[in-house]
């Protein structure tokens, strides 16, 4: 089974809070599960910046989450959004989410 957790890494910079508030977090998930020759291989998919709350709730939800084969990060929040009905709130909107909006 691969197992997924939030890693927090900021923002941390004081400059960049000052000027967008403190009520945002990213940093990474990492990524835990059957490797090759049966080793567990630790795997870090990027975190975009999302606001906390979200963030803490993202959090709670992969702690519980496992699957077979490697999920990718819109995946992941794909499935979050539709069990939990909820949208993050992005800092910058993910690259895959832009493409939704500009298809229609």
């Amino acid at each position: 089974m691969v197992r997924y957790s939030t890693n927090w890494m900021g923002p941390v910079n004081y400059e960049w809070t000052k000027k967008n508030g403190d009520y945002w977090a990213g940093g990474r998930i990492d990524v835990y599960g059957p490797g090759y020759g049966g080793d567990e291989y630790p795997l870090e998919i990027t975190l975009p910046i999302m606001h906390k709350e979200d963030y803490k709730r993202f959090s709670k939800w992969l702690d519980s989450f496992t699957s077979i084969d490697l999920w990718s990060l819109e995946e992941l929040v794909y499935l979050f959004g539709k069990e939990t009905k909820t949208n993050i709130r992005w800092f910058y909107t993910p690259h895959w989410k832009e493409q939704d909006a500009n298809s229609n």
